[in-house]
């Protein structure tokens, strides 16, 4: 029988990711009469350092991910974050995610979903000491020991401390460097011994172990910076000053491998300012990335770019447009970028979109991305319209080699199939096609009917509606599970089976039993 919604509704909102489509369209490849700079097919000339290697020119054919994603299925959804982050990293494993916004600094356990610490975070000095400073920078130490963050002034707050040292163990600040100087961007050398820091107006080295200065370089205020992976070159980028002073337009490479800083060459990039710096983790490459424009008058701005550099030769190899203002992230091996560049999320550097099943259709956009450095993991900040607060959601790559229903299907046997289902199978709303075919009809005494939304892998959703304390001198409670697939379009769900158990007051199980057994 079905019946009509009218009762008291307890929703119990457990749904993976709120149910939208499936983003994966293909990204518009460059043509022959794009920026010149920009190649779809680089080809090292013949005295080049990288035509010596014919292993590293291999390189530049089009590559595959070592994971697949297609098959990729959330794992947990990380809430307590009253602000949306603005800042995700994982730790070298990938088992820890520090996770920053304007309102707390937290790092959790990816494996688990749970908090594993909740530090104090940055706080103002001078007339409002509880105020929070938001980190402008966030990095891990090579052996996931350490989290270092980085603040300057935010408007009239300025922090006690511009750059700390968190144990990760304990939870707690080991260093407080750089006093209320003001520190934009910070980066830890391989061996973790030491850190590269922009503060004030200077590039500084400290030491780890001893909180000490090494060494200091009047540079200017630095906007972003970033280490090679062999600790030997530096990329600075100055900051965009509003008196035309500076412009952050051109990235400076440094040699720091001797015992002071000596530069080496520059890049000049575009009109727009860069605002973050990463090498590739093989060291190959150098990523730049400017942020979207907005327009005031209404003709929509411009979108951001990604440019990947052959620093070495300064030369850039690619170029991609990026709809985010949030720093891509890039997996170890350098063969994938996350990020949001229009339709695709998950592209390799030469910008092929890289095919997935996971969901963020509808769901607003992304206020921070980041992959596990084992591009097994992604990160996806957020605060969907139907959430009250941001979110953080994590999806694994690979966690099936099939299209399977396993983890939805294998409950049925608790149910009673039910063979009459409604004529129309098909809906976008999940919630409201269970209420109105399997919910009460109308309310007596204390009936109660709640609402379960569950995900068990990327394609399949089912609701899980219990109805309690019926009016029947024979069923106390009715529970329904519905499961849903999701169809071609990304959006429209339709029933495919439906189950049905129920709750006796007279045997022949225990009152408070769920059972398919007729109730006496």
């Amino acid at each position: 029988m079905l019946h009509r919604r009218t009762s008291r509704l307890l929703l119990s909102l457990s749904l993976a990711v709120a149910l939208g489509g499936i983003v994966g369209c293909a990204a518009e490849l460059p043509t022959d009469d794009s920026d010149p700079t920009t190649e779809t097919s680089p080809v090292p000339e013949p005295d080049s350092d990288l035509a010596q290697n014919p292993d590293e020119v291999a390189d530049d054919s089009p590559e595959a991910t070592s994971v697949d994603w297609a098959m990729a299925d959330i794992t947990h959804v990380l809430e307590g974050h009253d602000e949306s982050p603005t800042k995700l990293v994982f730790s070298p494993d990938g088992q820890t995610l520090a996770i920053a916004s304007y309102d707390a600094l937290k790092v959790w356990d990816v494996a688990s979903g749970q908090v594993l610490h909740r530090l104090e975070g940055h706080r103002s000095a001078g007339d409002s000491p509880m105020a929070t400073v938001p980190p402008t920078a966030m990095v891990m130490s090579p052996d996931g020991q350490t989290l270092a963050t980085t603040s300057r002034s935010q408007g009239r707050l300025t922090s006690e401390d511009s750059l700390i040292l968190w144990d990760l163990t304990s939870g707690e600040a080991q260093q407080t460097l750089g006093g209320n100087s003001g520190c934009q961007d910070v980066a830890f050398t391989p061996d973790g011994s030491q850190l590269w820091a922009a503060c004030a107006g200077e590039l500084q080295q400290w030491s780890v172990e001893t909180g000490s200065l090494e060494t200091s370089m009047d540079v200017g205020l630095l906007e972003t910076i970033a280490l090679s992976p062999d600790g030997q070159t530096l990329a600075t980028v100055e900051m965009n000053l509003p008196d035309g002073s500076q412009e952050s337009t051109q990235v400076q490479l440094w040699d720091v491998g001797g015992d002071s800083a000596e530069p080496l060459r520059s890049l000049q990039g575009n009109s727009h300012d860069i605002t973050n710096l990463q090498f590739t983790p093989d060291g190959r490459y150098l990523v730049t990335q400017t942020p979207p424009i907005s327009a005031n008058d209404g003709s929509g701005g411009s979108p951001g770019q990604v440019a990947i550099w052959d620093w070495q030769q300064g030369e850039r190899r690619y170029e991609h447009e990026s709809f985010g203002r949030f720093p891509v992230s890039l997996s170890a091996d350098g063969t994938l970028l996350a990020g949001e560049f229009g339709e695709p999320l998950l592209m390799d550097k030469q910008g092929n979109p890289v095919n997935h099943s996971i969901l963020t259709r509808q769901q607003g956009g992304a206020s921070a991305i980041a992959l596990s450095p084992d591009g097994k993991t992604l990160a996806w900040a957020g605060q969907p319209p139907t959430f009250p607060s941001p979110i953080v959601r994590l999806w694994q790559a690979g966690a099936a080699t099939e299209p399977t229903h396993d983890s939805a299907d294998g409950d049925r046997d608790q149910y009673t199939s039910l063979e009459e289902l409604p004529s129309e199978r098909t809906t976008r709303d999940i919630e409201r096609f269970t209420q109105e075919n399997f919910g009460l009809t109308e309310r007596v005494g204390i009936e109660e009917e709640t609402l379960t939304l569950n995900m068990p892998d990327t394609n399949r959703a089912e609701a899980i509606l219990t109805l309690d304390s019926l009016p029947d001198d024979a069923v106390g409670a009715v529970r329904y599970r519905l499961e849903f697939d999701l169809q071609e379009d990304g959006v429209t769900w339709e029933l495919v089976w439906a189950g049905r158990q129920q709750q006796c007051r007279r045997g022949p199980t225990p009152e408070d039993e769920w059972t398919t057994e007729l109730c006496t």
